[in-house]
């Protein structure tokens, strides 16, 4: 043997290389879930939401117009509109699957790859699904699932994606429920 001759180790497969924080690499496969929801949860508004609406609308835009900013005003009265109109808005039927390619709501496929991370939540009697998308325009996905299927549908998710630290609804939500929109 030549003195300048070294033994290299090995090469260690990549599958072996374990990341922290990163699910571990998949190879099975699995029945896909399926199952419907409503795309939105219903808020019931009484009489008092709307005082406090016209009260607190009202008085944004007086004060908009008292100091002439035009521009604001507008877009007080275009989304007081809206929110109006939102309480009137029936949540349609989803159709929602976890398979191993990824997850499917409707016929829209957001692969694996294209998700961050996941968390389950409870509200009241109702169980939730919150999906963090790399996509920008859609950071969370709040999906309405089946209480008997939590536990399942997070041992799938588990080997595919990071759990996220969250344990309660996303701050928008929290909004949404607050405003009842």
């Amino acid at each position: 043997m030549d003195e300048q001759e070294q033994i290299s180790p090995e090469p260690v497969p990549q599958e072996s290389i374990e990341q922290p924080g990163q699910p571990e690499p998949v190879n099975f496969f699995f029945e896909p879930i399926v199952w419907q929801a409503e795309e939105f949860e219903v808020y019931q508004r009484d009489w008092k939401w709307y005082l406090i609406f016209v009260v607190v609308g009202g008085g944004l835009l007086a004060y908009l117009i008292y100091t002439k900013q035009w521009v604001l005003a507008v877009m007080t009265v275009v989304i007081g509109g809206l929110l109006l109109i939102s309480g009137r808005l029936r949540p349609r039927l989803m159709q929602y699957q976890i398979d191993p390619q990824g997850l499917t709501i409707n016929s829209r496929a957001f692969p694996f790859d294209k998700l961050k991370s996941f968390w389950l939540h409870d509200k009241t009697d109702k169980s939730y699904l919150n999906v963090i998308s790399v996509l920008r325009l859609m950071p969370v996905i709040t999906i309405r699932i089946n209480s008997d299927d939590k536990e399942k549908i997070r041992g799938i998710l588990k080997k595919f994606l990071p759990e996220s630290g969250h344990k309660d609804e996303d701050w928008i939500d929290r909004i949404n429920h607050f405003l009842k929109v």
